[in-house]
Order: structure tokens, then sequence, then C-alpha cells
């Protein structure tokens, strides 16, 4: 806005804007500003700097109801670096295994120093293993593991030998390549154990290099009692050709594939043995005595080149991925929760890794990870927020949900986002019997499972207090629907109406007939012009009931926020298809001499919608008063509409064309044929209109750097 100039300086003058009294006050203007400014800056850094200092990997959660990993403050912090350089000897050097016991001592396999170095709970060195000459000397030993009673196993890697220790780390045995006949011969198959665990029974489970047949297992006896938890090979697409085409020969010739041999392996505190492997499915297992993955199909995809696997106490698993260095922790079911850490080469920031080869869990939670090129052991704890949720989860898998309600309740009031919180708050009030707040919590969460469960409950409370109202209000609904259609139909045959109005009112009554008569419906359509009134309120119809099943369809079948859902593009996959429905069947059919003209075909095709116009709001409403155990209800009536308006299709063709039955469904096939070139013709040719409008803009743009 422009003032003239004597009504400016008339507002300068009011203000104070004099020449003194401007340099005083602007003076003191910018002494407050510089003052506000110095503050904010001494409160951000306060507040934000320790965490941006600290760490310098993010830290994800998984969104379940999205499946997908979203940031969240950290779950874990750095705490301490351990070299290992003590009175006892040197430093680190390719450390690769760690196991923690269950007094809080580590154990790390030094592979580069030759020994085992025992750590306490602050890290300190307080003995080494296999350092003295004679039969106990380690040679680049690779994994370590430590049984109830304080006995050390030792994976000798460069030795091939299992060698064991006391609880002193006095050498007392040592196991080699047992003589078996069940083993393939010496010269084809290597005992070159690097990683093991010890069952409560002695035996031993070996994971040797090279080896694609599975675990090594070994008594105490040193017999070999089998393989064990065998990985199996991928077959894919081309090797699934080449099988069917190539000749017994050809296929003798070429390479055998191998399945991948397992890397890792732990053991949790109820006998579960953990193995970890390096491929595109069954990364992980869970094997139970019989070698069954009771961890099923999982796939743990979220590991790219996993390298080590760890349980807690609570059954909570960490991996360990080489390759990103994330350390991911799952639920005692298999669910991702928290992904964590980074890897840079070189590493030097603290609470980031140069090559990660091995993960152990304390009894604090406090996570220890291996680093072979660093050289140190780094030790990671958790956070107040950590510990909080991590807490809650393990309530909340065991049922315990009065006793995971105030951790939820804590996590929250540091993170409202978190939905797995307002789920776990949703099973605690359900069993609360609070089942109306538990609903809006599902609700929020977007569980559907939780949700079904707390409504059930709503409904049967409902049900036993209102059941005579309830026959009543039904038995009095179906008494008004009947006399009131009756009502309604004198109503109608009692008035006189324009010549329009019954127009439009026979060809609604055709919609109607054709529901139940569709070859007499479509054969009152044929050759006759349909008002556009008419089809305007079909189509319109249609296209409502079918917003109304997207956007107000019972939370229990489509648990998700509607207003994610694009508008424009549900009226595209809706009206689209069924628009090439009718072009493709009207050119078919003139190539193959059908008498309909376009119009009819248009027409017919609205019609043969009146089954979704009819029954789909029903289906709609119906959907809010019915729980996922009864979902075959809702499923089956919208599988029998989209059956019923398939065959009213086929019947238009035939009837519209004059076609007989055979010629009918020859016609509707290369219709949809028909269709698919259709779109993939829009899709490409929108591709390349792209293509050409994005050259043309930046054409534009060089042309105006240039200008």
């Amino acid at each position: 806005m422009v003032f003239p100039a004597r009504n400016f300086r008339k507002r300068k003058e009011k203000r104070g804007w004099r020449k003194g009294t401007f340099r005083v006050r602007s003076g003191q203007r910018l002494r407050k500003c510089a003052i506000m400014i110095v503050a904010w800056i001494a409160i951000y850094m306060m507040a934000a700097a320790p965490i941006h200092a600290m760490l310098p990997y993010e830290t994800e959660y998984f969104e379940y109801t999205d499946n997908y990993w979203v940031g969240v403050q950290p779950v874990y912090m750095p705490n301490r670096v351990i070299t290992g350089e003590s009175e006892f000897g040197p430093a680190f050097s390719k450390p690769n295994d760690l196991y923690i016991d269950g007094n809080g001592r580590v154990f790390v396999a030094d592979t580069g120093n030759h020994r085992i170095v025992v750590l306490n709970h602050e890290g300190n060195v307080t003995a080494v293993i296999g350092t003295e000459e004679g039969e106990g000397k380690l040679n680049a030993p690779e994994g370590v593991f430590v049984d109830s009673s304080g006995v050390v196993y030792v994976a000798d890697t460069g030795n091939r030998r299992i060698a064991v220790f006391d609880a002193r780390g006095r050498y007392i045995r040592e196991y080699g390549r047992p003589e078996s006949t069940m083993l393939p011969d010496p010269d084809q198959y290597y005992f070159v154990p690097s990683k093991l665990v010890v069952d409560n029974r002695g035996v031993m489970y070996i994971v040797v290099k090279g080896s694609y047949q599975g675990i090594f297992r070994m008594n105490d006896k040193g017999e070999f009692t089998g393989f064990f938890g065998a990985n199996k090979t991928s077959a894919s697409f081309l090797d699934r050709i080449k099988k069917a085409w190539m000749t017994k020969e050809q296929w003798e010739k070429e390479v055998a594939k191998r399945p991948p041999e397992v890397r890792n392996i732990a053991l949790d505190g109820e006998g579960f043995i953990y193995t970890a492997t390096q491929s595109d499915s069954g990364q992980v297992k869970r094997l139970n005595a019989r070698g069954v993955n009771t961890l099923g199909s999982l796939a743990f995809e979220y590991a790219v080149k996993l390298g080590d696997v760890a349980v807690d106490e609570d059954g909570m698993i960490y991996l360990l991925d080489f390759d990103s260095g994330h350390a991911t922790i799952y639920s005692s079911v298999g669910s991702p929760l928290f992904s964590f850490g980074d890897r840079q080469t070189p590493a030097l920031q603290f609470g980031v890794f140069g090559q990660p080869t091995s993960i152990a869990v304390g009894q604090d939670r406090s996570l220890w990870i291996a680093d072979a090129h660093l050289n140190v052991v780094e030790v990671f704890v958790q956070t107040e927020f950590g510990e909080k949720v991590m807490e809650a989860i393990k309530y909340d898998l065991i049922g315990d949900y009065r006793s995971s309600k105030p951790y939820w309740e804590s996590s929250l009031a540091m993170n409202d986002y978190l939905s797995i919180a307002y789920r776990g708050l949703g099973h605690a009030l359900n069993r609360e019997e609070n089942y109306e707040e538990a609903l809006e919590y599902y609700r929020i969460s977007y569980d559907a499972v939780g949700y079904s469960n707390a409504y059930w409950n709503i409904r049967l409370l409902w049900i036993q207090n209102n059941f005579v109202y309830l026959l009543g209000g039904l038995a009095a609904g179906i008494w008004l629907l009947v006399k009131g259609g009756r009502m309604l139909r004198s109503w109608i045959s009692s008035r006189s109406w324009s010549s329009r109005t019954t127009r439009y009112g026979s060809e609604l009554k055709v919609a109607w007939y054709l529901l139940f008569h569709p070859y007499n419906g479509f054969y009152q359509l044929k050759e006759r012009k349909v008002s556009f009134v008419v089809l305007a309120v079909l189509t319109l119809s249609a296209i409502a009931a079918h917003l109304a099943n997207v956007y107000w369809v019972g939370f229990v079948f489509k648990p998700i926020e509607r207003g994610w859902i694009s508008l424009p593009w549900t009226l595209i996959v809706f009206i689209v298809p069924w628009f090439t429905w009718v072009i493709a069947n009207y050119l078919i059919s003139t190539i193959k001499d059908g008498e309909g003209r376009f119009r009819e075909v248009l027409q017919a095709s609205v019609y043969a919608m009146v089954p979704y116009i009819v029954w789909m709001p029903l289906l709609t409403v119906i959907s809010h008063f019915l729980v996922l155990e009864e979902r075959i209800l809702y499923d089956s009536g919208v599988n029998i509409v989209s059956i019923w308006i398939m065959a009213l299709f086929f019947v238009m063709t035939q009837v519209i064309h004059n076609f007989e039955f055979m010629e009918t469904l020859k016609n509707v096939v290369i219709s949809v044929i028909t269709i698919a070139l259709i779109w993939m013709f829009a899709i490409v040719m929108a591709g390349l209109g792209y293509n050409l409008f994005d050259f043309f803009g930046q054409v534009l743009r060089e042309v105006k750097v240039l200008v």
C-alpha cells in the first residue's frame, strides 16, 4: 500500500520517528534483537548440541502399520570404547567374536593376537586365555563360548580344532575332526571351525567354514552326530527353465548350486539355537532340538549382509549387518522394532563402525559390538526412552498388559507418534474392560485386530442389554419397509405424472427389473434411447456408492487414515476400467459384425452397474457392525456383486450385439485383451509426453540462464 507523503510524515512524527529519537529507539531495538538472538542460540546449543555431537548415526523405528522405517529418538547411545590394551598384553587385533556369560564377564576372540581376552562389566581386562606355550596355545581363534559352569570352548580356527579351557583358563582338552563314515573324505571336507555354541548336555554345534551341509554337531565325547539346520538351495526361474529343457548330460555339466553356508550361531536361555546366514531368505532361524525353524518363513529382509545374531534374556533378537553397520532389534516373534548404527571407512566418529564382526547383549541390555577394522569393542547403553519401550514390549509380548501400561505411557510422553505404544495401551485398556477407550487407541494405531476384539466386547454387551429392543426394532423395520413399499407404489399409481417423469420412472424400473431378469431387461434396452438424465443418475450413483465404500467402510476392513486416500486416483481406478471396457467392447464387436451401436453399448454398460449401486451401500453399512471373524460375510457380498456385474456384462454383450454364446465369450476375452493394450498404450504415451515436457522445460531453463 502506498501512502501520500503528507500522511506518511504525520505517522512518523506521531510514532516518534524524528531524527534524534529515531537513532535512540533504533539503537535500543538493535540491542534487544541482539540479546534475543544470542539467547536463542545459547538455548539451541544447550538443547540440541549434545544429541548431534554424540550420535553420528540415525535411529529408526519400524512403523508396522505402513511397513516403513521412520526416524525416532535414540534407543541406544555409545558409552565407551575398549581397546583391550592392558598389563596382560597389547590392544585388540581383529576381534572376531564376543560372548557374555551369566556373571557379566565378556570373552573376546582376539583373532589377530591369537588369544581369548576376558573383560569385566566395566571393560577392564582381567585375564587372557590361550597364550601359553604348549597344547593350549591358540592360533587365530574366531569363536568363543562359555557354558554355565564356566568352561570355555574356543573355535581355534588356525589349529582346526575346538580347544577347551576350565573356568580359570587352564587348558583341558581339544576336539579335532572326528572319525566317522557319515562325514565326507578329509580331502573334500575340511574341519575349520569358526563359531560354536554348547547346550546343557555338552553337545557342540559348530559353524565350519565353507560347509554348506549345515551346523556340525558333536557330542562331549568328540563323536560326530550329524549335520543340523542346513539351509536349502534356492532355485531361480532360470534354473527351472534350464532343468526343464536340458538333457541329463547337460544338466550334470552345470556348476552345482550349493546352499548358503551358516555364518554365525547363538544360543538362548531356553535352548533354541539361532543361526545367521547371508541369503535372500531364511537369514535368521530359531531351531529347536529337531532342527525345525520355529520362526517360520520370516524374511528378516532389513539386514542386507547379516553377520551376527544375539538374543537377550527376554527373547529379543539383535542382528548385526556387516555391510551397513546397522544393529537391528527384532521382537521375540520376529517383528522389526528399531535400527541404529552406521559404517564408514575410515570410521573416525564415536559410535560408527569400520568393520563390525560380532554383537553380544549384556544383562543390563547393553550392546557390545566388536570391530575388526578399528580393533576395538564398542559398548552401547540404553537411553531412558529405549529402556521404557523395550520393557513395555517385553510385557506386552507375554500378555502382561497391566505391567506394560506405565511403560507405554512413559514412552508416549517422550514420543507421542509411537503407534506401537497406542496399540499397547489399547491392549491394556481392553484387558481392564475399558473397551470404549481401547477402541480409540486401536484406531490411532490402525490395529484392526485389536479394534475388532474391543468392538466385539462392546457389541456383545449392547446386545445383552438391548436384545428385546433389537428384535422389536428389526420386526418394526421389516414391517415399515413392506408397508412403506406398498404405500409408495399406491401413491405413485394414484397420481398423474408428466410424460418426462413417466419416462424417467419407466427407465429406472428397467434397471430394477434387470437385476433379476437380465436377458429380458437388456432386450428392453436394445434400440431404446435412454434419457441422459437417467444415465447420469445411474453413473453418479455408482460413483457415489464406490466413494462411500472407499471412505466410509468399517475400520476393521480398511484400517487406514481416510485422509490419506487420493480422491482423483480413486475416481480414476473406478471410472477408467469401466470406460475402457465400453470402448473396447464397441470396437471389437464392430469388427466382429456386432449389431450394437456405441450409445447402446454405453447405456447397457451403465445399467450393468446396478448391482453395485444397490448392494454396495448396504454392504458398507453392514461393515460397521462386523468383526474380523465375520469378514467372510462382507467379502462374500463383495465377491457376489463383482460376479453379478461380470455376468451382466457378458449378457449385455450377447444381447446388444446378437451373438451366440461362444461368440460372446470370444468377444469378451478379446475385449479384455484390448483393454490391457489401451492401458499400455496410454502409459507409454504418458511417459513419452512427460519426457518431452521435461525436455522443453530444461531447454527453457537453459535459455533463461543464458539470457
